[in-house]
């Protein structure tokens, strides 16, 4: 593509898990107001309610498992997979019927270290996108606009030298948000120590809500001090 042809390359994290979403219609006995996210043993589950027993659900699962959901029948094999004993009524959602087409690609975030060259500017994913696991993409995209609109309605100058300051803090905005996602994983692991650790950081982060790397994805990227996106940040959470 243009990134490509500019000679401008994306970094990758490497995928812990695949993650699919699905709409579907027909959910029963779920309040319209109340999501649900969390873990229920190899399976990591969204559901975010709409309006008229619509749904939007998503699920994640081990990414070496990768045709967990494949082939024929796999959005009703999805559905099953919410027939968790966890949830009020646990047939709510997995009853429902399929309102679109089931999708699942691995979980990454990416990155470029330059966003300019050439007379173009990069934004959004093509600049590199965060983990969808924390759902940023957007907000990624409109603060890009935002800032390279502020170069471009107050300065002639359109060189490449003009969009530094908008690389230099999409850089380090973009960290912060791997930050994030790393932080998503670290609370949703799968299999029985993941399950420990995950109620140990929910007690921490009862009495500190501000030591959880996530609020970046609720807060935004610079709320939090710069050291809390430290090594020695990352290392307390991973020691709980």
């Amino acid at each position: 593509g243009i990134r490509k042809g500019l000679g401008i390359e994306l970094h990758s994290t490497d995928p812990q898990v695949i993650m699919a979403g699905m709409l579907v219609d027909g959910i029963h006995d779920w309040p319209a107001d109340r999501q649900a996210i969390g873990v229920e043993g190899d399976f990591h589950y969204l559901v975010f309610p709409q309006t008229d027993g619509r749904a939007r659900l998503y699920g994640a699962w081990d990414v070496a498992d990768k045709h967990r959901y494949s082939g024929e029948g796999r959005e009703r094999r999805f559905l099953d997979s919410f027939r968790l004993p966890c949830f009020p009524v646990p047939d709510a959602i997995a009853d429902a019927t399929p309102a679109g087409p089931l999708a699942g690609y691995p979980m990454t975030d990416t990155w470029t270290d330059e966003v300019a060259a050439g007379g173009v500017v990069l934004i959004g994913d093509s600049a590199g996108w965060s983990d969808p696991i924390i759902g940023q993409g957007m907000s990624v995209t409109f603060r890009d606009v935002h800032l390279i609109t502020d170069v471009i309605t107050t300065t002639d100058d359109w060189s490449t030298a003009a969009f530094d300051a908008y690389r230099d803090e999409r850089r380090e905005r973009m960290r912060r948000l791997r930050y994030a996602s790393a932080g998503s994983y670290l609370m949703n692991g799968f299999g029985p120590e993941a399950r420990a650790k995950r109620i140990r950081l929910r007690e921490k982060f009862a009495v500190d809500p501000m030591s959880s790397p996530v609020i970046s994805a609720f807060a935004g990227a610079w709320v939090l001090p710069e050291e809390a996106y430290s090594d020695d940040a990352w290392n307390a959470l991973v020691a709980v």
